[in-house]
């Protein structure tokens, strides 16, 4: 009775997930990434505004000058003003708007990414738990058929159908079974802590989980797609070929490279406009003198006495003819980072194509493996069965008992695996695909099943 059954905390696979996109902090830090992304916009559009700025000054100069200014520099004086500009055409500014608001896209695809990888991680994790849950209780199965071969021993000694020989081997056996379970056990504990690790939970903390049922109708499995195709080698095929153009109109991986070559070519825009278009603004202020006292306040006679507050207005254009080459090399500079990124794109295309392909066939091999394993397993169970009564009957000996157990032990645990490795092939595929069937809403799993068929019919 090692196992609490009193355990508050239980969760399933979809709670899991749910839990650990709320609560990861890999997901924190991109979504903080989209924050300080959204400001770089807000700032760049804040340059496409007016900027208005007030000012209050007190000027002090030296007497014997502010005598000799004709009361252009009094000794004491202060004044107030406001002053306006606003840029009517700025490539530069323009430019830097566009290309940040492609930057905040290329960034919230990133989050995308992340959030389809920590679904993984977490499904896989759950997996790994499930899987070594499912080792252990068969090593338990295995110790509690071994303590019953001993029994089974010890009555035949006692009828003298065999020697000690035989209790010792049992005995030996059970030592093993215990270690082995103890191994499962620690995998188990392993498995758990892992899980806590990605749902930001403490490491240690107890929780009691869900079997994943195969027949699901949240799975992808229960839609019978891929039943439907693995045995037809046509049919598989051409279903990779509508899975691989699924993946290339949806996985973020490759929007977030769309809008970086976006701005690269924004970028590359801006760099060949710079050489000829020039910035306009338009500017003006208002400004105000308080009060002016000391020596030099007082203008000449003749001399005409200027208001209180004046005004100004400029528009001006601003072009630069030479640079020292460097707006030739900025052009050439952005076209090869152009380059590299559209590069850097095609390449992620094709490894998107070449992951999607070899998930399918993974799956193809998996989802049979699944048929396979439980025939061989039902086989090893019926035949350790027929051994087992037959040792109990002194007909067969303590190896051919023990060859039994033990390919019924490894069938139970290649069964049982087949399972999960089917649901981790599928798992891989739906990620390089960026959609997962199990999140997906149910308008959502009817337009993909309507895409699938109109895609078959054409």
């Amino acid at each position: 009775n090692e196992l609490q059954d009193d355990i508050d905390r239980k969760i399933n696979i979809f709670s899991a997930i749910s839990e650990g996109i709320g609560q990861n902090l890999n997901i924190r830090i991109a979504e903080n990434e989209v924050e300080i992304s959204t400001e770089d916009v807000n700032i760049a559009k804040a340059n496409l505004l007016p900027e208005v700025t007030a000012s209050a000054s007190h000027t002090v100069v030296d007497d014997h000058l502010a005598t000799i200014s004709n009361g252009q520099s009094p000794e004491h004086k202060g004044a107030a003003g406001i002053q306006l500009s606003q840029v009517i055409y700025s490539e530069q500014v323009t430019a830097n708007k566009q290309i940040q608001e492609l930057l905040l896209k290329a960034t919230e695809s990133a989050l995308e990414v992340q959030s389809l990888d920590i679904v993984l991680d977490v499904s896989t994790a759950y997996l790994n738990l499930m899987q070594a849950k499912t080792a252990e209780n068969i090593q338990k199965q295995n110790l509690d058929v071994t303590r019953k071969n001993l029994e089974l021993a010890r009555i035949s000694s006692s009828l003298g159908q065999s020697g000690p020989s035989d209790l010792y081997r049992w005995q030996g056996e059970i030592a093993n079974a215990k270690s082995n379970l103890l191994n499962a056990t620690a995998q188990r504990k392993q498995a758990e802590m892992a899980l806590n690790q990605i749902l930001y939970r403490p490491i240690s903390e107890a929780f009691l989980t869900e079997e994943i049922d195969i027949t699901d109708s949240r799975l992808l499995v229960n839609n019978q797609a891929i039943g439907k195709y693995v045995n037809n080698p046509r049919d598989f095929y051409k279903y990779a070929d509508f899975m691989v153009g699924r993946a290339k109109a949806n996985v973020p991986d490759l929007k977030q490279l769309d809008y970086n070559v976006r701005a690269q070519e924004r970028s590359v825009l801006l760099n060949r406009r710079n050489r000829y278009i020039p910035n306009l603004t338009v500017g003006g202020g208002y400004n105000y003198e308080l009060y002016r006292n000391g020596a030099g306040t007082e203008f000449p006679t003749g001399f005409g006495v200027p208001n209180d507050w004046n005004w100004n207005l400029q528009v001006g254009a601003a072009i630069p003819i030479f640079q020292g080459g460097s707006r030739t090399a900025k052009v050439q500079q952005s076209r090869v980072q152009l380059s590299q990124l559209s590069t850097q794109r095609l390449n992620t295309e094709r490894l998107i194509e070449q992951q999607v392909r070899s998930e399918l066939e993974n799956i193809r091999a998996s989802y049979r493996n699944m048929t396979l394993t439980k025939d061989a397993e039902e086989a090893a169970v019926k035949n350790f069965g027929l051994i087992q009564d037959s040792y109990s009957k002194g007909v067969v000996t303590i190896t051919q008992l023990l060859d039994a157990q033990n390919a019924a032990i490894s069938s139970q645990l290649n069964s049982a695996n087949a399972i999960y490795i089917f649901l981790s092939d599928l798992l891989n595929m739906e990620r390089a695909t960026g959609a997962y069937y199990m999140l997906m809403t149910n308008e959502q799993k009817t337009d993909y099943v309507n895409q699938l068929e109109s895609f078959f019919n054409r």
